[in-house]
């Protein structure tokens, strides 16, 4: 589980970066931003079926992975109001997806 572990806190992390970039005060080019974001959580999926299929046991992950890749790609353009709301809901969905992966301290 630490090989999956380390995966989902570093390639998850650089997602979650993006989702707080753009859920600050001064968001940046939203659409290529947004882009990077589902680029990102592709290859996190991609990574965890990848880790499952060689009997890792990250099932709630994959699941979890899923669940905001479809809640950021079905955003809509032009983002506003709900928009907004769903990329924050993203960015503390997959935050507290890595705040479960790391060992307790």
């Amino acid at each position: 589980m630490g090989q999956v572990n380390s995966l989902v806190q570093e390639s998850g992390g650089a997602v979650l970066a993006l989702l707080e970039q753009l859920c600050g005060d001064d968001p940046p080019r939203t659409n290529e931003c947004l882009g990077e974001v589902v680029s990102g959580l592709v290859r996190v999926r991609d990574q965890l079926i990848a880790a499952r299929r060689a009997g890792a046991p990250c099932s709630e992950e994959l699941r979890r992975t899923n669940a905001i890749l479809s809640s950021v790609f079905g955003i809509e353009f032009p983002i506003s109001g709900r928009q907004w709301t769903r990329v924050c809901e993203a960015r503390n969905a997959l935050k507290d997806m890595l705040h479960g992966q790391r060992a307790p301290g």
